[in-house]
């Protein structure tokens, strides 16, 4: 069964995303991921120039520090594009603007997969 919800109405770009760009998304709490899913997600960015990762907001701390984590691995900070948080409703309707969603390796939490399924993603 798929849930119906309203559009966002808004384009990538209203979402801070470039309009061109393959979004990668981790639209959960930056804290549960690990060193590695963070390895994982700079790899995929570096083989691909025009991916992006978006990602929760998290506190101005952590925000600075995966910034400066992905300029020490020699990609660009644009390429990390932080979302605002939403209500649930909202934040359910502008996950169709990302390509993919790779999950942690070490946490899957069930809220985020749940969400995608409900919205018609495999």
């Amino acid at each position: 069964m798929v849930r119906e919800h309203p559009d966002v109405g808004l384009d990538r770009s209203a979402l801070g995303l470039p309009g061109d760009a393959f979004v990668s998304c981790s639209l959960k709490n930056p804290n549960w991921a690990t060193p590695q899913d963070f390895d994982v997600w700079m790899t995929l960015l570096h083989g691909v120039p025009d991916r992006v990762l978006w990602s929760l907001a998290p506190n101005e701390i952590l925000q600075q520090n995966l910034l400066n984590e992905t300029k020490a691995r020699g990609i660009g900070s644009e390429r990390l594009v932080f979302a605002d948080r939403l209500s649930t409703p909202d934040h359910v309707a502008r996950l169709p603007k990302a390509d993919l969603f790779p999950d942690a390796l070490t946490t899957m939490p069930i809220p985020p997969p749940a969400r995608r399924f409900c919205r018609g993603f495999p």
